[in-house]
């Protein structure tokens, strides 16, 4: 198997309660080489629209107007298989020569609405993958072997260091994302118990 582009491996663990272990590697590892790992929010069809339309509203976008009709025929693209959002409407040609068609070519509303409107559909083209808003990786940290600051420029949310760049980032310039994951399912473990009250099988947890 030859892989022409290799990312490096993240590590999932996963943890009923992950708050306990993020105090525990910030403390072992201190704050100045660990931090959360920031998102970034691009610019997707359905909010570029109505932002669109919003900022020529004065800020108001009535309930009833007509773009969110045109923003709900908008479909969400199938996960990992467009690289953006500009290929998802377009069609791209992958690396192996297959061509995945946009979705502009099945949605006549929307393709009728961007004909009747070029002011608009400019500016969604120039929207599209742009930064919208940022947040927090649902259970990604890096740990740094020389101060975090020397390496990845840092913000702090609620009290916590959270880089600038996301994860793609990170693993590009050479990071290794953990996923410290909170399932709560693994509180229910003890969901044995009624499976002996029920069924009377008494499972072995481990």
């Amino acid at each position: 198997l030859v892989v022409s582009d290799p990312t490096p491996p993240d590590i999932d663990t996963d943890y009923s309660d992950r708050e306990p272990i993020l105090n525990y590697i910030i403390s072992k590892y201190g704050e100045d080489y660990s931090s959360l790992i920031g998102t970034t929010m691009t610019m997707k069809t359905k909010f570029a629209l109505k932002d669109i339309v919003r900022s020529k509203l004065d800020g108001h976008l009535p309930n009833d107007h007509p773009i969110h009709k045109i923003a709900k025929s908008v479909e969400m693209p199938p996960a990992g298989l467009y690289p953006d959002e500009k290929s998802w409407l377009r069609g791209y040609t992958d690396d192996d020569g297959n061509y995945h068609k946009g979705h502009l070519e099945s949605n006549e509303t929307l393709r009728t609405f961007l004909k009747e409107n070029p002011k608009v559909d400019k500016l969604l083209w120039d929207l599209l993958n742009k930064p919208r808003s940022n947040g927090v990786h649902a259970g990604g940290i890096i740990i740094t072997p020389e101060p975090i600051d020397e390496l990845i420029p840092t913000r702090y949310k609620d009290g916590r260091k959270i880089t600038q760049i996301d994860h793609k980032m990170i693993e590009k310039i050479g990071g290794i994302k953990y996923d410290i994951l909170g399932v709560k399912t693994l509180n229910y473990i003890t969901a044995r118990n009624s499976i002996k009250e029920r069924h009377g099988i008494n499972l072995d947890p481990w």
